[in-house]
């Protein structure tokens, strides 16, 4: 690993968090001045037959977590603004705040062919990305209900067609992020200074989850159609959560297999294979399967559609390896046999640096010399692997190098998992978000080399994040207890059928039958829940004495608002 990889560097960030070692009552990037959704308006969208029967809002700054996250095993110790944090859970999204809602949403292409450059204060949502290039490729949409044609951006019409599409779908990079960081993304910041920016851009569903965001950026439609409720999905036949995309045989997680068959709308990607019979190239990199099958579609497994390119790092069982579905997707060569792991150990052969397996004071060996390789995925060595790959994938597919459009899809993990783990305020954070600026920028410069001046670029987001929670004195609390105090209130029959099937991180889903049965009703459950408790404790805020002794309370309510689908 060369020496620039791994180096820590000083830095100041943008954050107003007050000297170090103080406590803000709230953790806020720069005012971005940007309008969002409102939530109950967020959850009519999201409200179908896969959704939640109940959905919820946690008071700002909460967050629902699975109870793994509040083993402090898997806790990381943090730096921001230069303060130390001790380990701490990490951090989450998933809810309809501000901070989770606000991204980026800008198009940009150097001759203006395409796209007219300017701000735009029109709102503009995940939804409407596809619907904008499916205008420019001449193709249907693939959705039946989904978001509109941004066409107060685009510049006049223009016959031709781009020789490729690149859309990057930053992860976990709201807009908060970037100002958080300000000059650690002057690709992406350039991007938003001279392409067609959308400054009202929003998530318009929950979960804001990563499998959700890029099933909206890449189908171009709601939950309610493309079926993908969250990273979680909700199977009504079994009345249990399995991962989306995912199929296994029981109880036996070994036999994970991701299933493109459960996305039940088109992508983009889908349509435009079929529509040039397999001779517009497709290329979908994401470490998380989730990511890389909602960007990518459906493959050969589409009507009319062939094997296409579509990568991730988090196949079952493969360690963080790049891998593929082999039916329906193929896998580029530059991707077989690699994964980070291999990656940081064969440029630590190479690295300068004293010690090259440690990252900004993180070891990233364990004892018994293994990697760790949840805190390998969110190091900007991640980032540079994935983009070195892409750009050999794109040599070896020839995308670009004839005049049938080719879409690219590329999204970089590695920002939120830092995101999680640290916090996306963080220094580590502003490192890895600035190796992801880099890497997009290469992108872009070896297609331009490719495709010259044809190519169009798209930058949106799949979601932003909470401010981590040890800044802004927020609660976390365990999905599973929650469903554990909500069956004790309101399931009283011993018949082994759950009232609450699930709880995930801005929804409850409900047996009806069984709550009736008990003598209760949708009502009962609501008013429950706009009173529920949570507790401010070292268990779930690794800051909690602290915030203790500035006055907060030990017993706090959790919820903003619960409304029922009905």
């Amino acid at each position: 690993m060369t020496q620039k990889f791994w180096t820590p560097l000083a830095f100041v960030t943008a954050l107003t968090l007050g000297a170090s070692g103080a406590l803000a009552d709230e953790t806020r990037a720069p005012d971005v001045k940007s309008q969002v959704l409102a939530p109950r308006e967020i959850f009519k969208k999201t409200a179908s037959a896969w959704s939640g029967d109940i959905f919820l809002l946690p008071r700002r700054n909460n967050t629902l977590v699975d109870p793994s996250v509040l083993d402090p095993a898997g806790w990381y110790p943090s730096t921001i603004n230069g303060e130390k944090l001790p380990p701490h859970p990490i951090n989450m999204h998933g809810v309809a705040w501000d901070y989770d809602l606000r991204i980026p949403l800008v198009f940009w292409d150097a001759r203006q062919q395409w796209f007219k450059p300017g701000s735009y204060n029109q709102l503009a949502v995940q939804q409407d990305i596809v619907p904008t290039l499916a205008a420019i490729l001449d193709v249907p949409v693939p959705a039946r209900k989904g978001g509109r044609v941004l066409r107060e951006s685009l510049a006049k019409a223009n016959a031709k067609k781009p020789k490729v599409i690149v859309i990057f779908v930053q992860d976990q990079m709201g807009q908060q992020y970037l100002a958080a960081h300000p000059g650690k993304a002057p690709y992406y910041e350039s991007l938003i200074r001279v392409g067609a920016n959308y400054k009202n851009a929003s998530v318009a569903h929950v979960d804001v989850e990563t499998s959700v965001g890029h099933a909206a950026v890449g189908s171009g439609t709601w939950p309610g159609e493309h079926g993908v409720a969250g990273n979680q999905f909700q199977h009504p036949g079994i009345s249990r959560s399995v991962p989306v995309f995912m199929t296994q045989n029981g109880d036996d997680k070994s036999t994970r297999q991701f299933n493109p068959m459960l996305y039940f709308t088109p992508a983009l990607s889908d349509v435009w294979t079929a529509a040039t019979q397999g001779k517009g190239q497709i290329l979908a990199v994401a470490p998380a399967g989730r990511a890389a099958i909602s960007m990518g579609g459906h493959g050969a497994l589409f009507s009319g559609g062939v094997k296409t390119a579509v990568v991730w790092a988090d196949f079952p069982g493969k360690a963080n390896e790049w891998s593929t579905e082999q039916v329906n997707y193929l896998l580029p060569k530059a991707f077989a046999g690699q994964s980070i792991e291999k990656w940081i150990r064969d440029h630590a052969k190479s690295s300068q640096s004293p010690d090259p397996y440690v990252w900004m004071g993180h070891p990233l060996l364990k004892k018994d010399g293994r990697m760790d390789a949840t805190l390998a995925m969110a190091t900007p060595a991640a980032a540079s692997q994935q983009g070195e790959l892409t750009i050999q994938a794109i040599n070896e597919l020839g995308i670009g190098r004839d005049e049938i459009t080719d879409l690219v899809w590329f999204n970089t993990k590695s920002t939120d998992y830092c995101g999680h783990l640290f916090g996306y305020e963080s220094d580590e954070c502003g490192e890895v978000l600035r190796a992801a600026d880099r890497e997009a920028k290469r992108i872009t410069d070896h297609l331009a080399g490719v495709a010259g001046e044809d190519v169009i670029v798209a930058l949106t987001a799949d979601h932003g994040a909470a401010p981590l929670q040890e800044m802004s004195g927020g609660l976390r609390l365990s999905t599973s207890l929650l469903r554990q105090d909500l069956n004790t209130r309101f399931d009283r029959r011993q018949n082994h059928i759950d009232v609450v099937s699930g709880v995930t991180s801005s929804q409850i889903y409900v047996n009806r039958s069984e709550l009736a049965a008990n003598g209760f009703t949708m009502k009962d459950m609501v008013a429950f829940l706009k009173s529920y408790q949570a507790s401010l404790s070292p268990a779930t805020n690794a800051r909690a004495e602290a915030w203790l002794a500035k006055g907060r309370a030990a017993r706090q309510r959790f919820f903003e608002d619960v409304v029922s689908k009905d």
